[in-house]
């Protein structure tokens, strides 16, 4: 073969039809449906990788995307969290990953990126609610809906989505549980607490909740849309009640409540923690054990004195001051002793070394 001769048995030739990045993320979409991934999964999804193609020509080849054109998109991203960060990451990997899976690509360009380093969990400096701080969010409520936006969350530790989206119809009165549908399309029957019970009879009996698909958490106004309900609605009744109380505190922060209280009040049930929160992982559980144990355990400094400890007898310092007086002595004798002997004209010949 000479020097003008085209090789086209090279590994990287695909025979195939054009294939556009856009094009690319319709087929990779249809592809999370078919895995069973939530319609906020194929949105979230689609939406990161709908700007990256917005940086690239509309006419190229997915094959054609390099790693300079995905480092330069991640860079992007540099100044958000640390979760962010990751969370894009781990959207293009998975999609480059499907190219090179359904032969649309032959590597992935993501192949050469590392992936950025993420925090443990347990040394985040997130937001924590102590119990008193609790107590003060639910005598703050003054409506159904800001009641009720905390009560669940403190007493079942559902995700704030999972809380937005509870009817009527989720309430099993009978058996006292509830059902939420939460992260990753799992479905969680979790028996209610009594005082939340109370709470939420009381709720229907002031006819604040009346059909069964009325929202556990009552709309503070008319809902003008069809659908899902926003979980934002949830997050922003939470801090309105926070600010009144004097509370620094969001949803997730009052899951993580939940959690501690019930392994406080439950040792060792961790996995009833990990069934009640809907964690696949039982180290994402232990993330709140290993919260509840440095508390614990750094609580005894809130002891510690200088005060409390005794002075020593004036006999005794004096006797110390002393020996430190002599050991320096001895030190500077040794220290002179050395230096003669290295300066000594027999060193070395004589048959002996310095000590």
């Amino acid at each position: 073969m000479n020097a003008l001769e085209v090789d086209v048995t090279e590994q990287d030739v695909l025979i195939r039809p054009m294939l556009t990045i856009n094009r690319a993320i319709d087929l990779f979409a249809g592809d999370l449906s078919r895995r069973g991934c939530s319609d906020r999964t194929r949105y979230t999804y689609t939406r990161i990788l709908g700007h990256l193609a917005d940086r690239l020509p509309a006419d190229l080849d997915v094959s054609r995307i390099t790693s300079d054109d995905c480092r330069l998109f991640l860079d992007g991203f540099n100044r958000l969290a640390d979760g962010t960060k990751c969370h894009t990451y781990t959207v293009l990997s998975s999609f480059f990953k499907w190219l090179v899976m359904t032969e649309q690509t032959k590597r992935s360009p993501m192949s050469t990126i590392p992936r950025p380093r993420r925090r443990r969990a347990e040394d985040l400096d997130v937001v924590t609610v102590s119990g008193d701080d609790v107590r003060k969010l639910l005598k703050a409520g003054q409506t159904w809906t800001e009641r009720l936006a905390v009560a669940i969350p403190v007493y079942l530790g559902p995700r704030r989505r999972a809380v937005a989206q509870l009817r009527l119809s989720d309430y099993n009165r009978a058996e006292g549980k509830i059902r939420f549908r939460e992260k990753g399309g799992k479905t969680i029957w979790k028996p209610v607490p009594d005082e939340l019970a109370n709470l939420l009879e009381a709720a229907i009996s002031d006819k604040a909740i009346v059909e069964p698909d009325d929202y556990l958490v009552p709309p503070e106004g008319h809902l003008t849309r069809a659908g899902v309900r926003d979980d934002r609605v949830i997050w922003r009744v939470v801090k309105r009640v926070a600010e009144r109380a004097g509370v620094e505190t969001h949803v997730h922060a009052l899951r993580a409540a939940f959690a501690v209280l019930y392994l406080e009040q439950n040792p060792g049930d961790t996995y009833g923690a990990q069934l009640l929160l809907g964690h696949v992982n039982p180290q994402t559980t232990q993330v709140y054990l290993r919260k509840l144990d440095k508390n614990t355990v750094m609580e005894p400094v809130r002891g510690l004195s200088w005060d409390a400890a005794p002075d020593a007898p004036i006999d005794e310092v004096a006797a110390m001051r002393d020996r430190i007086a002599d050991l320096q002595s001895r030190l500077a004798t040794a220290e002179a002793d050395r230096e003669r002997l290295e300066a000594s004209s027999v060193v070395g010949a004589g048959g002996f070394e310095p000590p």
